[in-house]
């Protein structure tokens, strides 16, 4: 341990440099490159010329204009176009009290719950004498007309999100940036998977998985209807096999160095896997059986022989894309595996070369090593049975990532393997809000850097731990003497 102690005394003194290093020019050099795109409101052009205004328009009634993604809006017998994009909500409410239907429109302004502050911000700055609208209200005896503006507008929103998601992930794409379809040669398939992120809205649908000369291709057909996921073998960042060992399922896994598109959902993990063995237990047929059942053991037996079956599949499937690709499948180091809660289940924590993961619950957890700023212990305290351990990302705009309730057990060989890898932790006996934390750092970078990062405020801990440990033993050893009690009684 004391070998420990020391090793980690020099990664925390190397932490510290680098860090200095790397806000020498008061900026963080490590960007995330999937960070959105933000869209100032400002930038949003509804009507570049008047001419461009429906014809259609009627004096006193709203009007929605799905082609410039806009509601017009009557206010003092002009119609003012307000972008879907500023609108946070609407709604259409009969008053029984009046007999009248009223159209609620609350739109985007700063203060909201939801609103970013920072570079993320989308407002602009106003000028003095300006102000924003927080909500408009209109009246009418027309509920049907009320209704199908509320329908429009929500309908419109969630066109333009759509839009706006695949216009992020086609951004970062190239002319380069396509598929090589193998059109000779034996063909290598995995046949019969399943998708998460689902490609189909509500089912699932089995699909093959092919792979091709820069990449793979997954097909599924729906209703007449073929969706595919093509992913190159350049935005793989890490891939992952995972044997039917002990699991409901087989599957491989790719988590992607830039966005894709699966059905409607913007992701950087895509995961083919299929089920192996039952799911469901009949338990009035189980009642009936005892261990020795016949049956029961040929079920057994039949189960066993396909997963064994699948595995070997995989495996072959998984081989033939190494040497096609070069690329390395991660494999877990089993010495190292440990439970914990990293999304709401406890469930067993991988570790691998590269990654910390669990891939089985969906969303699945994957942290890359080299993201990795710091690790935080936090609720280390003799007598409690588990403590919880935050990862601090070198992108400090990032929220942080966390394992909770992992057991006590596991930390000595946690703090070695970390060790290991040059990450350096700190062990603290309460948690921290660290997004609180964060946020200050970024907003006096300066003074973080000066006062040694993040030593200078986690490191106190552990010295006041030693202290604390130091001062039990000096209590321990200190014996009080006799003509001491004198000289306190007179």
């Amino acid at each position: 341990m004391e070998e420990l102690n020391k090793r980690q005394h020099e990664l925390k003194e190397k932490k510290i440099n680098d860090i200095k290093i790397r806000f020498s020019k008061g900026t963080n050099d490590y960007k995330d490159l999937n960070k959105k795109n933000i869209k100032k409101l400002e930038d949003l052009k509804t009507y570049n010329d008047p001419d461009l205004l429906p014809k259609d328009l009627r004096p006193n009634i709203i009007c929605v204009d799905n082609k410039h993604e806009c509601i017009l809006l009557p206010i003092n017998g002009l119609h003012i176009p307000f972008h879907v994009s500023t609108i946070k909500n609407l709604s259409s409410n009969y008053e029984d009290n009046n007999d009248i239907f009223v159209l609620r429109i609350n739109f985007l302004v700063p203060g909201n719950q939801g609103v970013v502050k920072g570079e993320l911000n989308t407002f602009p700055t106003l000028q003095q004498n300006q102000m924003y609208i927080r909500e408009l209200i209109f009246k009418s005896p027309n509920e049907k007309h009320f209704q199908m503006v509320v329908k429009q507008v929500k309908e419109l929103i969630k066109q333009v999100k759509q839009k706006e998601v695949e216009a992020d992930v086609n951004e970062s794409k190239t002319s380069q940036d396509r598929l090589v379809l193998n059109k000779s040669g034996r063909r290598i398939v995995l046949r019969d998977l399943m998708t998460r992120p689902n490609i189909f809205t509500g089912r699932k649908i089995l699909g093959t998985l092919e792979l091709h000369m820069n990449g793979l291709r997954y097909a599924a057909n729906s209703r007449g209807t073929t969706e595919f996921i093509d992913i190159l073998f350049d935005d793989i960042k890490h891939a992952f096999y995972q044997p039917c060992d002990g699991q409901l399922i087989i599957l491989i896994h790719f988590h992607l160095k830039r966005y894709i598109m699966v059905g409607k959902k913007k992701t950087l993990d895509v995961q083919f896997y299929c089920e192996a063995g039952t799911q469901i237990d009949d338990l009035d047929r189980a009642k009936a059986r005892n261990v020795y059942d016949p049956d029961e053991m040929h079920d057994e037996m039949k189960e066993r022989e396909q997963k064994n079956k699948l595995n070997l599949i995989f495996k072959n499937f998984v081989q033939q894309m190494q040497d096609i690709s070069k690329i390395e499948f991660e494999i877990p180091y089993p010495e190292l595996t440990f439970s914990g809660v990293p999304n709401k289940s406890n469930v067993e924590i991988f570790v691998t070369a590269n990654t910390i993961n669990h891939l089985v619950e969906w969303p699945p957890f994957i942290l890359s090593v080299e993201d990795i700023e710091i690790a935080s212990l936090e609720r280390v305290h003799h007598g409690l049975r588990n403590f919880d351990m935050i990862f601090v990302f070198k992108d400090y705009t990032k929220p942080v990532k966390r394992i909770d309730v992992i057991p006590t057990e596991y930390i000595d060989t946690i703090k070695k393997w970390l060790t290991t890898i040059d990450i350096v932790y700190y062990e603290g006996k309460n948690n921290l809000q660290w997004g609180n934390i964060l946020k200050t750092i970024l907003s006096d970078i300066d003074s973080f850097v000066n006062s040694k990062g993040f030593d200078g405020f986690l490191g106190e801990d552990d010295d006041e731990e030693e202290e604390t440990a130091d001062d039990e033993d000096e209590d321990d050893e200190y014996e009080v003497d006799e003509s001491e009690l004198v000289n306190i009684n007179n």
